[in-house]
C-alpha cells in the first residue's frame, strides 16, 4: 500500500538506506528506546488537559506509520540487493516481495532471528527518520558548521 501511494519516497528512502548505517541504527535504536519514557510523559500532559486526551493514541499511531513505511523501504532495498537490477514497471513490487519474503524468514530462528528483526526495525526508523520519510536531497538544507 505504501508503495501505491508514494512510491518514489520509498525508492528515495530504499537508495538512501545503503549509505551511513550506522548513523541510521543509531537514530532508530535511540527513537525506540526513548520512545516508551517520552510516550508516557506526552500522555499526562496531553491527559492534563481533558481534548489533549483524544490524541494520546495518535503517538503510538505515529511510530507505526514511521515505522511500517521505513520497513518497507528497507525491504525494497534488502530484495534490491538480491535480484539486482530489475527492470520495468513491477521492479520495486518484485523487490518488496523478495525482500518480505527474507525478513520474515529471519523471524522463524529463534532468539537470533527476533534480535536481529529489532535492530532491522531499529535501522527502517533512523531511515525513515533521517530521510525524513523520504524527502529529497536536495529539499533538505546543508547542515551549519
Amino acid at each position: 500500500l505504501a508503495i501505491l501511494i508514494v512510491p518514489d519516497r520509498i525508492r528515495l528512502m530504499s537508495e538512501e538506506s545503503k549509505s551511513m548505517p550506522g548513523r541510521r541504527f543509531a537514530i532508530g535504536f535511540v527513537i525506540m528506546i526513548l520512545f516508551i519514557p517520552a510516550s508516557i510523559i506526552l500522555s499526562i500532559l496531553l491527559a492534563i488537559t481533558l481534548i489533549g486526551i483524544i490524541f494520546i493514541p495518535f503517538i503510538f499511531i505515529a511510530l507505526f506509520l514511521v515505522a511500517f513505511i521505513g520497513m518497507v523501504a528497507v525491504e525494497v532495498a534488502v530484495g534490491h540487493r538480491l535480484t539486482g537490477q530489475a527492470e520495468g514497471n513491477n521492479a520495486l513490487f518484485i523487490n518488496l516481495m523478495v525482500g518480505v519474503l527474507l525478513v520474515y524468514a529471519l523471524k522463524v530462528i529463534p532468539v537470533f532471528g527476533w534480535l536481529a528483526y529489532f535492530a532491522l526495525v531499529a535501522y527502517a526508523v533512523g531511515v525513515a527518520v533521517d530521510t525524513r520519510l523520504g524527502t529529497s536531497a536536495a529539499g533538505r538544507q546543508a547542515p551549519n558548521v
